[in-house]
């Protein structure tokens, strides 16, 4: 952590964090940590979690020694701790809780994936990832299809039932993809429909009135409507199309709701 940005991150975030003693108390613990984490990964922690760093050392040690134990150790651990430092402070029973629901759904002690899954259900529960199981159930997918989105994305799990309810529904009854296209592309999602689905979808049935896209091609041309970056998104379907780009611009932004082929 070198910038001055960063450190007015730091301030606003955890302003606690500069009240402790740098000699006794923030160097050690930081000292330690770097022993386990990757100097990048320790940079994020401050940057998004200071206060964790100067809760008790010896909760510290019992957290990261239960993890090893466990089997999640080297890069990892690092990146695990990175991304959910609330593992140096949770209570054991917290951790092996969410620890086993990983393993339930199939994941590899120690692998990366086993690693998102639980930065995915940490402090979920039992109850609230049977609910979300339930709720991916009573959209229509089956039991093995829900193993497999859970697999290939575990951070659905973290996602409310309304938001996977609005998500699933306006990519099924309104863009017309099936389950299986989202269980080979779960990513499709986690995206925000308000701010990405939306204005990618008015662009698409924009163009398909304009007849630029083949009937043949929707399928695959709608998952990578949605999947592209927006930079990559604009340049292939609205920069492209040099006669209507200002339209297709303004239909994106939702400034014009629609084609209406007068302009």
């Amino acid at each position: 952590m070198t910038t001055p940005a960063q450190l007015r991150r730091v301030v606003l975030r955890s302003p606690r964090f500069f009240f402790y003693s740098a000699e006794r108390n923030l160097k050690p613990k930081l000292s330690f940590l770097g022993t386990f984490m990757k100097r990048e990964d320790i940079t994020k922690l401050l940057l998004t979690n200071a206060h964790t760093i100067v809760s008790r050392g010896g909760k510290h040690m019992s957290a990261i020694s239960l993890l090893q134990n466990l089997g999640i150790e080297g890069e990892a651990l690092s990146e695990l701790l990175a991304k959910q430092p609330r593992l140096l402070t949770d209570s054991e029973e917290k951790v092996i809780e969410s620890l086993k629901q990983a393993e339930d759904l199939g994941f590899k002690k120690g692998s990366k994936m086993f690693a998102t899954a639980l930065r995915s259900i940490l402090g979920l529960g039992k109850e609230n990832l049977n609910r979300r199981r339930q709720c991916l159930f009573s959209l229509g997918f089956s039991e093995n299809q829900i193993s497999d989105l859970c697999r290939k994305q575990p951070s659905i799990l973290s996602l409310r039932e309304e938001r996977l309810k609005c998500a699933i529904d306006f990519i099924v009854n309104i863009v017309g993809l099936p389950l299986t296209d989202l269980v080979k592309y779960p990513k499709l999602i986690e995206y925000s429909v308000k701010t990405r689905m939306i204005p990618r979808y008015r662009v698409m049935e924009a163009l398909k009135s304009m007849h630029v896209q083949a009937p043949r091609k929707r399928r695959a041309s709608s998952v990578q409507f949605f999947t592209l970056p927006e930079k990559r998104f604009l340049e292939k379907y609205v920069y492209s199309n040099a006669e209507s780009s200002t339209l297709l611009l303004d239909i994106y932004h939702g400034r014009k709701e629609s084609w209406k082929g007068d302009h």
